[in-house]
């Protein structure tokens, strides 16, 4: 049974001014089992459960491999007064071409991304100073 993302984490996920940051794990030479973050612009909901964003950086490509070979991972999401959500889950895929990626192109003021990454959220906490660390779904 997939999760169903409640109203006020989408909507959350959905502003262009919330902060969002991906965590990925990554096993290389030069830093065994180190924890990357990077930053996103954009979230969209594409599913019961499942969110895409873009991968726009390109000297952050080595994520996209890391997540291949890790395919766990987790997204915040938070408002400039500390109100938010870790939303965690796996990989389901990452697309270079199609409509999603041709979606996210029009989004982005930025670089154009040259990836997307569909997550499947399985769950959320709160992020919230008060509430961090409390299990939502």
């Amino acid at each position: 049974m997939d999760l169903k993302i409640p109203e006020d984490v989408m909507e959350m996920l959905e502003k262009p001014e919330t902060y969002k940051m991906v965590g990925s794990l990554d096993s290389s030479d030069d830093a065994p089992e180190s924890i990357n973050l990077d930053s996103v612009n954009t979230v969209k909901i594409v599913g019961e459960g499942t969110i895409a964003f873009p991968c726009s950086n390109e000297k952050r490509k080595f994520i996209l491999d890391n997540l291949k070979k890790f395919p766990r991972l987790s997204l915040a999401v938070f408002e400039p007064a500390m109100v938010g959500f870790q939303l965690k889950g796996r990989l389901v895929q990452i697309e270079h071409k199609g409509d999603l990626v041709d979606s996210f192109k029009d989004l982005c003021n930025g670089p154009k991304p040259f990836a997307v990454i569909l997550m499947k959220v399985t769950e959320i906490y709160a992020l919230t100073m008060a509430v961090a660390g409390e299990k939502v779904l």
